[in-house]
């Protein structure tokens, strides 16, 4: 039985605006579900947590974590802790940074060696180690890259890490249109040979916004740009595009892999998020440009320079072998949620569930910019054959609201928020950063802050709205032990967090 649903149909006619957070989704229809939990074959807890129900729909999101927990204040730069209070597991406080010119937009840790993380700053990269002696000191900036040879304007936006071949890799994209990809040698005994260039994607016709590494696959790579346009990359490939999503008709600001690696989210300036398959012809294609570089490296068939067509094949080689030639699949998405008012400056895949923010200033009742919206396409969450695969088989674009992280009203965009096993971290322009439990996910349709962190040297000026507090990127480390804030000015704060 399919669980009882209110639809509300929002067929909204928008037009362009210069306004950065006002820019309004293009005029398609979708059909929206506000879930109610009467008697339904899945609840939103499910999709939530995935451990289960019990009668009063109440989960435990891991059973190594205590209900009861220790709240400590925080403080300035290489100071200790003044007091206790009983109501924050964010025990310790840590702030570092380094004065570059430019912004900073992003940071991430490494995948492998918890004690690494990294940040961009302009043109600047900084790799972190953490301190592991049991003598409470800051982190040491272990390797600084600059880029140097590319356009004086130029910005970092993400960074992130990766592995390829069992390398460890960092790739950074931002304005003008580059991709760069960096091999890291933590190991290295010189630390000026930390990082090598490894090369560039190249494809792109404006600002690259977000990049994501395939879980599972070797080396191919998600970026997404301002030209409206989202690219797969195989770095076994010489970098080459294997596939080019469109649909989005503004810059992509977001981008998350479903953990099968088979779908991903992104969000846009177009105020949409989108869901993306990547289907069996990305594969195919992919198998094709594989069996191509092997022709074409065989002593038979070494084709020149000039022979070399902009799809990457070759007279000589297609004349050689029985290949036949296929190009680059272009996609479209299979579900779209035009829900938010303003930019989705940040969207993730949580188990089966998408969550995704908005920062606006409309006083709207359906999005406020309040909030993180937990949703699913209605063809996962009414699973009628009880698949446990993500798998999006309808085509009506229909999408339903499970749950709402209720929070403060913010008018900055570009501030990304960071999920664990246990919090939902979601960061605010006034330097302020909620934090939600997903233990207090319950029968409501909201749930509200557990704690609110902000660094107390922080100072909130009304007249520019905070936003020298910017805070523009949370991470999580891998080991959950801590929450990594990152600010505008290139300061990063570290939260311990407490759990017993």
């Amino acid at each position: 039985m399919k669980p009882k649903a209110r639809k509300i149909e929002a067929k909204t006619k928008r037009k362009k605006s210069s306004s950065s957070s006002e820019l309004t989704a293009p005029t398609d229809s979708t059909i929206i579900r506000h879930i109610i939990n009467e008697y339904p074959q899945k609840t939103p807890l499910e999709f939530l947590l995935k451990w289960g129900t019990k009668d009063d729909f109440q989960v435990n999101a891991c059973d190594s974590f205590s209900s009861s927990f220790e709240f400590m204040d925080s403080v300035s730069v290489q100071e200790k802790p003044k007091k206790k209070c009983k109501d924050n597991p964010f025990d310790d406080i840590d702030v570092y940074g380094s004065s570059a010119n430019g912004e900073a937009y992003s940071i991430d840790m490494h995948c492998r060696d918890f004690n690494i993380f990294a940040s961009c700053e302009g043109r600047y990269i900084f790799i972190w180690k953490l301190n592991t002696s049991p003598h409470h000191t800051s982190p040491q900036l272990i390797h600084t890259i600059k880029l140097c040879n590319h356009d004086q304007n130029m910005n970092l936006y993400c960074i992130r890490w990766g592995v390829w071949n069992d390398k460890d890799i960092l790739a950074v994209c931002g304005e003008p249109n580059f991709v760069i990809i960096y091999e890291i040698d933590i190991q290295c005994s010189n630390t000026k040979d930390i990082s090598k260039l490894l090369g560039e994607l190249r494809g792109h016709g404006n600002s690259v916004y977000c990049v994501a590494f395939h879980p599972d696959m070797n080396g191919l790579i998600l970026t997404g740009s301002t030209d409206d346009s989202i690219r797969l990359w195989d770095l076994n490939l010489n970098f080459e595009t294997i596939a080019i999503f469109e649909g989005h008709v503004a810059g992509i600001s977001s981008l998350s892999f479903h953990e099968s690696g088979n779908y991903f989210v992104s969000g846009g300036m177009d105020n949409t998020c989108r869901v993306y398959h990547i289907e069996d012809q990305v594969w195919k294609y992919r198998k094709f440009k594989m069996e191509f570089k092997e022709a074409c490296s065989s002593p038979h068939s070494q084709p020149s320079t000039q022979q070399l067509t902009r799809e990457g094949s070759s007279s000589s080689c297609m004349a050689n072998s029985k290949i036949e030639p296929i190009s680059v699949p272009i996609l479209q998405c299979k579900c779209t949620f035009s829900y938010h008012k303003g930019y989705v400056d940040s969207c993730l895949f949580m188990g089966d569930v998408i969550l995704s923010k908005t920062s606006t200033s409309e006083k709207s009742t359906n999005d406020p910019g309040d909030s993180v919206i937990a949703w699913v396409p209605d063809s996962v969450f009414v699973n009628e054959q009880e698949t446990e695969e993500f798998n999006i088989t309808s085509e009506e674009d229909e999408v339903s609201i499970i749950h709402r992280f209720k929070g403060s009203s913010c008018m900055f965009w570009w501030l990304k928020m960071a999920l664990s096993d246990r919090y939902l971290a979601r960061p605010l322009h006034n330097g302020i950063v909620e934090i939600f439990d997903l233990n207090d996910v319950g029968r409501a349709s909201y749930t509200s802050p557990r704690t609110r962190l902000k660094h107390p040297s922080g100072v909130h000026d009304k007249n520019n709205h905070g936003s020298e507090d910017l805070i523009r990127e949370c991470v999580f480390s891998k080991d959950q032990k801590y929450l990594f804030v990152l600010q505008q000015t290139g300061r990063i704060t570290r939260w311990a967090i407490k759990h017993r």
